[in-house]
């Protein structure tokens, strides 16, 4: 620059203004300022590179040669929804890793602010399934939110077409982070609480069924304590023995049971035999009653009409009594039967166990 400056003419230096020679420095110098931003840029996406994260690799995650799958979802920060399967996921990064899935073939979900893509991803397994987000939002399947009107009646449908509560559930809360418009929003959160209380209830009768089940437990570890099982023997011999040692032939109280069983019988046979002969009388009274209302007599009629009455309610009565008592006696059978089938299994029990002592 000092050369160039020195090589023009003094009486024509004079001429030159300043702000030419201020134009003359800038253009020779514009290059070199390039050249500098030139050598930033490059420094800075070489630091970038360094700092950008590797992606995993099948080999890397160590899924080859084993059955379990995963599935590699990129171009994922921006994303509002990102709903596989019946999980939602988030991320604050460009992609998502998902492992322990199997061969199959899972429904995915994407939406970004301005467009929502929604179908299917096949994985495998033994591999790494990588899938571009952003790749899928861009394509022709993809839809622009803003040409989206909400359906409630399609929202319904697709709640119906769900299999599981669980995936019901998950959609309900892909529907949470872009709820419809009102009146709409207020039904779909009426449903989907609905929806969330009858889990929440099948959740607590899970529980009390696993509490149950820990009470059974816990009576067959008291039923296998050794006191118990004494007591258990005990009254086995107690029901095989006598007090003097003879074997039983039949259970304790059979014969109290057969007593009750024959008076039952007994007393249903007399009841009927006293309903007949009051129903015999009664209507002995009744004929009595009509023979004195064809010839005017009140007093009679007065008399006889209370007799039948009289003798109807013994009969009622009657009939009452015998059907107790053939109620009794059936039952007194049905408790012989139950404790000769357990006086039997006691007996076989014992049994088998001089059996296994002679052994």
């Amino acid at each position: 620059m000092h050369q160039l400056v020195s090589k023009i003419p003094i009486h024509l230096s004079r001429l030159l203004s300043p702000a030419l020679l201020c134009g003359i420095v800038l253009l020779t110098s514009t290059p070199l300022a390039r050249a500098d931003d030139d050598q930033v840029q490059a420094k800075d996406g070489l630091s970038q590179a360094i700092e950008a994260k590797p992606l995993p690799s099948a080999e890397s995650l160590g899924l080859e040669g084993s059955t379990e799958a995963a599935l590699l979802l990129t171009g994922t920060k921006d994303l509002t929804i990102i709903q596989l399967g019946t999980r939602s996921l988030s991320t604050t990064e460009d992609f998502i890793l998902v492992r322990g899935l199997s061969d199959e073939l899972l429904s995915l979900i994407l939406q970004s602010p301005s467009r929502s893509w929604e179908g299917s991803i096949r994985v495998y397994g033994g591999q790494l399934t990588q899938t571009d987000a952003l790749r899928l939002l861009s394509s022709s399947e993809a839809e622009d939110l803003a040409s989206l009107e909400f359906d409630l009646f399609e929202f319904y449908d697709r709640l119906d077409r769900l299999s599981t509560l669980t995936t019901k559930l998950a959609y309900c809360q892909a529907m949470e982070l872009n709820p419809p418009p009102p009146p709409d929003d207020a039904l779909v959160r009426d449903l989907c609480q609905r929806l969330q209380r009858k889990a929440d209830m099948k959740l607590e009768a899970a529980r009390d069924e696993t509490n149950v089940s820990n009470e059974d437990d816990l009576n067959r570890e008291l039923e296998t304590n050794p006191e118990e099982a004494t007591d258990r023997k005990l009254a086995e011999l107690q029901r095989l023995y006598r007090k003097d040692g003879r074997e039983r032939k039949r259970p304790p109280g059979s014969a109290l049971r057969y007593s009750l069983a024959g008076a039952g019988f007994g007393g249903a046979a007399l009841g009927l035999g006293l309903a007949l002969n009051f129903e015999v009388s009664a209507e002995r009274e009744y004929l009595l009653y009509r023979q004195a209302e064809r010839v005017g007599d009140d007093l009679r009629m007065t008399r006889q009409l209370f007799l039948t009455q009289q003798f109807d309610q013994r009969r009622n009565a009657a009939v009452g009594a015998a059907t107790a008592s053939a109620v009794g006696a059936v039952v007194a059978l049905i408790l012989q039967q139950v404790e000769t089938r357990r006086f039997e299994r006691y007996r076989a029990a014992a049994a088998s166990r001089e059996d296994q002592a002679n052994d």
